[in-house]
């Protein structure tokens, strides 16, 4: 069944192409489709014109082979003679069809298109990654008009934070050439700051200065609401916040060698030098300090050997910037562990890889966690005096290898202090603790309360003077 739309065109009706030939193919629209496999290096173009009625914001739909695929070559796309825009995955439907069961609807975007006549080409010049072959299928093409366009804004500056000295100025995720629409910017507290009227053909959107804060730009809809948002963040530049010479308290757990690498659980919207990214907007922020996370296993596969890859790379980043590195880590190689199943049963390699840890990070890493929220079975799922024996080791090996660098405990989550955290207490780790770490997931009002019950409880274990 073909796919609702307003403009359909047939694959094998193009005005131009280089390379590629129309085959027949009776399980197709029309009949016919156009194909392209060959192992002849070259760019393989096929262009398509075609007229549109009244202008608007359309999607558009290919069918084709599904890119991302080992068989399928990733593509290019232009509309209107423009910039070529790269292609390597695209969603694709379930239902597959043509003469090599290879053919799905694939969402290729989405076009800005004013009335009139327009051209949408592409161009495909690298080797699918199966073998040789320059391989990609077009059936058929389908257009739809969305019923109402709505600005789709974003800063010109990454997560939309923008420093005092800079330009407020917010771009369409897909440039517009038509529309006008009333914008308002509010505070954090629903107040209206400005107000005006923005034209998608003027280009980018410009807003006057804003002093330091919390804003929301918002668009109305066709029925006046003000249903579309956009937070944006004006903060002092760094050097200007660093010369306040404030004592800024907080700090952030952003885990960020793990929840920025390339790829994390396949997070389409994941940019380009995540980890840079990341690491400025914090320096922004003005944090002090940054929480991260290691993975034991990766950093030593067996004894003896380090490769401190990507950790290395954002303790790096973060010291660049100014902040100091938390370290943590939850895990214990198989080689290391013997019988337990999460904690490390060696303490003697327990000893050398934190000595060799703390070594490493001397400096940057200010601070070492051993173990997160041990009392709950996702982290941990052994004894506590099995942890309490690791947690020693632990302790030794990062003050060999920097003395000066701090231990916590691993971060009791559970209030009051299960018996978990008794049990570890009453195996003597209060002595092998700088300072005693604890996280709350309960209302802010309760803190004070359970700051008191963590001080009470350490205090019946001659901890009293540990902060």
């Amino acid at each position: 069944a073909k796919p609702q739309a307003d403009l359909w065109l047939e694959g094998e009706g193009f005005v131009e192409n280089h390379g590629g030939e129309v085959k027949a193919d009776p399980s197709g629209y029309g009949g016919k489709c156009w194909v392209l496999l060959t192992e002849s290096s070259g760019e393989y173009t096929v262009k398509y014109k075609f007229t549109i009625p009244a202008d608007g914001l359309y999607a558009v739909q290919v069918a084709g082979q599904p890119v991302g695929t080992n068989y399928t070559s990733p593509i290019w796309y232009a509309a209107d003679g423009g910039s070529w825009v790269k292609v390597t995955k695209l969603p694709a439907s379930q239902i597959v069809w043509g003469y090599s069961r290879a053919v799905h609807w694939t969402a290729l975007g989405m076009l800005s298109l004013e009335k009139g006549e327009h051209t949408l080409a592409f161009k495909i010049d690298q080797k699918r990654p199966k073998d040789q072959q320059y391989a990609y299928i077009i059936d058929a093409i389908a257009l739809k008009k969305e019923s109402e366009v709505m600005p789709d804004l974003r800063g010109k500056q990454p997560a939309n934070v923008f420093t005092t000295e800079q330009q407020l100025a917010f771009e369409n995720a897909i440039p517009l050439g038509f529309g006008k629409w009333q914008w308002r910017v509010v505070d954090w507290q629903g107040g209206e700051k400005l107000r005006g009227q923005w034209e998608a053909k003027s280009g980018a959107l410009t807003l006057p200065r804003l002093p330091a804060g919390y804003y929301r730009l918002q668009f109305q809809d066709r029925k006046g609401q003000w249903s579309r948002w956009l937070p944006f963040a004006v903060v002092l530049p760094l050097e200007q916040a660093q010369a306040h010479d404030l004592d800024i308290p907080y700090a952030m757990d952003s885990a960020q060698s793990w929840l920025a690498a390339p790829g994390f659980s396949g997070n389409s919207l994941q940019p380009e030098g995540a980890y840079e990214l990341i690491s400025d907007l914090e320096a922004l922020a003005g944090f002090s300090m940054i929480r991260e996370r290691l993975n034991w296993g990766e950093v030593s596969p067996r004894p003896g050997v380090y490769n401190w890859g990507r950790y290395e790379t954002n303790a790096d980043l973060l010291s660049e910037r100014g902040m100091s590195v938390l370290g943590m880590f939850h895990s214990a190689p198989a080689w290391a562990k013997e019988g337990l199943k999460s904690l490390p049963h060696d303490l003697v390699a327990t000893y050398e890889f934190c000595k060799a840890a703390a070594r490493k990070f001397s400096g940057q890493m200010t601070a070492w966690e051993f173990w997160n929220e041990p009392e709950l079975q996702g982290f941990n799922q052994d004894p506590s005096w099995d942890l309490a024996a690791a947690h020693k080791a632990a302790y030794l090996g990062f003050k060999a290898g920097d003395p000066n660098v701090d231990v916590l405990i691993g971060s009791n989550c559970v209030h009051p202090a299960p018996r978990f955290f008794e049990v570890l207490m009453r195996n003597g780790v209060g002595d092998y603790m700088d300072i005693f770490n604890f996280h709350v997931y309960t209302p802010l009002n309760q803190y004070q309360e359970i700051a008191e019950g963590k001080r009470q409880f350490i205090s019946r274990y001659g901890q009293e003077d540990k902060p």
